[in-house]
């Protein structure tokens, strides 16, 4: 079976694995949206599967504020840093589990985006064939977006459980600049890059 996308072909279907990393308020949430969008274009027969390590630390912080009364959307980066240095490299892993099931269940046709990739999960998505994307953006631009997203604490970048630095990156995207612009460098990565490799 062949499959054409755009002009290119692909000989068998293979899922696609991506793992978007950096510092706090670079922009990896919003790289992983803007992937959604183009690879619903790009590969509109793919299933597409998030695949949040960090997901079990947010849904215990959801709980916690709830219980409490407390009303927000924002993180609360210190309360994460501490539960990922208890849960998430364990129950990280358990996420990729679900993306191998997810994968086999529709015979590959899927796209597993992490969009939060620290040390400790690296090994885990990095065993299980993730292409690794560091988001690049001037510290100025960062601690800019941090104050305007209002997290109610923000997290140690240099803490060990927040480090990226034993991460190492196939591709960089810069985002310094605007949405339009970080949604062309992501399209053009994965017009030129990602899905040749396929």
């Amino acid at each position: 079976m062949e499959i054409y996308i755009r002009g290119g072909r692909m000989n068998s279907i293979k899922p696609v694995k991506i793992s978007f990393f950096g510092p706090s308020g670079s922009g990896k949430s919003t790289a992983s949206q803007c992937s959604r969008k183009i690879f619903g274009e790009l590969l509109p027969i793919y299933w597409f599967k998030e695949c949040d390590v960090a997901e079990p630390l947010h849904i215990i912080q959801n709980h916690i504020y709830r219980e409490m009364g407390i009303k927000s959307m924002s993180q609360d980066g210190e309360l994460l840093q501490y539960l990922a240095e208890k849960f998430e490299k364990d129950l990280g892993p358990k996420c990729v589990d679900r993306v191998r099931k997810f994968v086999y269940a529709y015979q590959g046709k899927v796209i597993c985006v992490n969009s939060d990739c620290r040390n400790n999960a690296y090994k885990c998505l990095k065993d299980n064939g993730f292409v690794f994307v560091r988001i690049q953006t001037d510290p100025f631009i960062r601690a800019s977006r941090l104050s305007e997203r209002g997290d109610i604490t923000i997290a140690n970048n240099s803490n060990s459980v927040e480090g990226i630095d034993q991460i190492e990156a196939n591709y960089t995207i810069f985002n310094d600049g605007t949405l339009d612009s970080l949604n062309e460098h992501i399209r053009d990565l994965l017009i030129k890059k990602i899905i040749p490799s396929l």
